[in-house]
């Protein structure tokens, strides 16, 4: 005999009958608290993203004056910058990784970057 399964929000045993898969117990009411609690769990992800991508932009624009899209800069200033979060990857030669309005690329060696912006890459 299987053992019978509870609703995590009503707390009411899920039917007998029901779909396999099934976690909640079918009501309006589950229902509309399960979508509630899906949606702020999606949003919440999706702002950690969004703010980490902001964090990143505004790193990388605090140095953008130092390299003008022309001067290498020192890879370490940007300190415990996450270098696989972007966003987009040009085409270009070398390739720009971008973040949200501000990008990046190497210059001859991993240790200097060169800082590019574009404000309509987002």
């Amino acid at each position: 005999m299987k053992k019978q399964r509870i609703c995590p929000l009503s707390g009411q045993a899920i039917p007998e009958g029901a779909h396999g898969n099934r976690k909640y117990f079918p009501s309006e009411t589950v229902e509309k608290q399960r979508k509630g609690r899906n949606n702020h769990t999606r949003f919440e992800k999706i702002s950690t993203i969004c703010n980490i991508a902001i964090g990143l932009d505004k790193i990388l624009g605090r140095h953008y004056p130092h390299s003008a899209g022309k001067t290498p800069i020192d890879r370490s200033i940007l300190g415990a910058f996450d270098w696989d979060f972007i966003t987009k990857i040009s085409d270009t030669m070398p390739p720009i990784f971008w973040i949200l309005n501000y990008g990046y690329s190497f210059n001859n060696t991993k240790d200097k970057i060169v800082i590019h912006y574009d404000p309509n890459n987002t």
